[in-house]
């Protein structure tokens, strides 16, 4: 009677099994396909392509940055070039920098890709579109002698040096990229053609806000032959192009914009 029991018992649980499967957690995601059956022609899962525009390292330092005092300005002048901060008694430490130190400290913490000191810096009210006069050795036939030379602004300095997650977060804090540098070029000349697809959106997008049409165009149109199928810089370009007042090359990305559209 007893392995009676414990046979309709096992069959009861077979039962069970067959009508209630449970969950397999360990079974890998699959996608579908036109034939579900044929395993070798299963897409594997894409991973995401990591975008030039973002550094795990800047990230985690903007995340950890530690809350300082508005009145706290040590950390500041720790970060300060050796130029400025030899010159100055120690009792300075704790007074707010200039502007133009500010600057200098701006600029410095730029090149030497140190994104945190940057944060520091513009929280501060560093100025983020500022040109310094910064010395420099020139040697002119056996004469060494020590002048003054532009740098910046942050901006120029961070796309000159190729340093695209650095330039991104610079431009999310909205700086002028219309401004010129030392040799004469705005944000959009120094980055030319060759910048990332993030950094050209970026420069465009600034650029249109504040209404600076020909680099807007300039950006705008990268994007548009470089990808070719990219109707809405098309039609960002024609935008413009129209708000700039060129109507007859405005209609010819007009009439491009469409086709893109409509493919």
């Amino acid at each position: 009677m007893k392995t009676i029991s414990i046979v309709v018992g096992a069959l009861s649980l077979i039962a069970a099994a067959a009508l209630y499967p449970t969950e397999v957690r360990d079974r890998p995601p699959t996608t579908r396909t036109s034939d579900p059956h044929d395993i070798t022609t299963r897409a594997r899962p894409r991973r995401r392509a990591a975008s030039p525009c973002v550094d795990s390292i800047y990230d985690i330092t903007l995340s950890s940055r530690l809350p300082h005092r508005p009145s706290d300005y040590d950390y500041l002048w720790y970060e300060m070039p050796p130029q400025v901060t030899s010159r100055l008694p120690r009792y300075h430490m704790h007074l707010k920098p200039t502007n133009a130190q500010l600057s200098q400290g701006l600029l410095l913490c730029v090149e030497s890709r140190n994104i945190g000191c940057v944060a520091d810096f513009l929280d501060r009210g560093a100025d983020i579109d500022a040109i310094i006069d910064a010395p420099a050795n020139i040697t002119a036939g056996s004469v060494a002698t020590t002048t003054a030379v532009q740098s910046g602004p942050p901006l120029h300095a961070a796309l000159t040096g190729l340093d695209w997650p650095m330039a991104a977060y610079l431009l999310s804090r909205n700086p002028q990229p219309q401004y010129k540098n030392a040799a004469g070029k705005t944000a959009v000349q120094v980055a030319g053609d060759h910048a990332p697809d993030c950094i050209l959106q970026k420069l465009a997008s600034r650029n249109f806000d504040i209404r600076y049409w020909p680099d807007a165009i300039v950006a705008f149109r990268y994007l548009a032959e470089r990808h070719p199928n990219d109707a809405a810089s098309a039609f960002n370009v024609a935008v413009s192009l129209r708000a700039q007042g060129q109507l007859k090359e405005a209609a010819i990305w007009d009439s491009e914009y469409h086709r893109r559209a409509h493919r």
